[in-house]
């Protein structure tokens, strides 16, 4: 149920519809970026994130990187693994 709040929540923030969703440019490196600080503060390797999400470690590397967008569904797995929200991990500004 949260998966699908957020979903729709991303996606209305954005102004997107849901088939042709391309998050902007500095929205996804603020994503990357985020991603890479929960990720440490929560002392998991990039292979131990991979492990739980079900992720390869190049994705999370892609993810962390900015080369690559998560997707709602994969934001809300790695929020609820760093104890965050999906909200803080789009919001917060590093």
């Amino acid at each position: 149920m949260m998966r699908i709040v957020w979903e729709r929540e991303f996606l209305m923030r954005f102004k997107m519809e849901k088939k042709t969703a391309k998050v902007p440019e500095d929205v996804r490196r603020r994503i990357a970026a985020n991603l890479v600080h929960y990720r440490k503060a929560s002392k998991l390797s990039q292979e131990q994130v991979s492990a739980s999400v079900g992720y390869t470690v190049n994705y999370i590397s892609l993810f962390e990187n900015g080369h690559r967008g998560v997707g709602v569904g994969g934001l809300c797995e790695l929020a609820a693994l760093y104890g965050t929200t999906p909200g803080t991990i789009i919001d917060e500004e590093r």
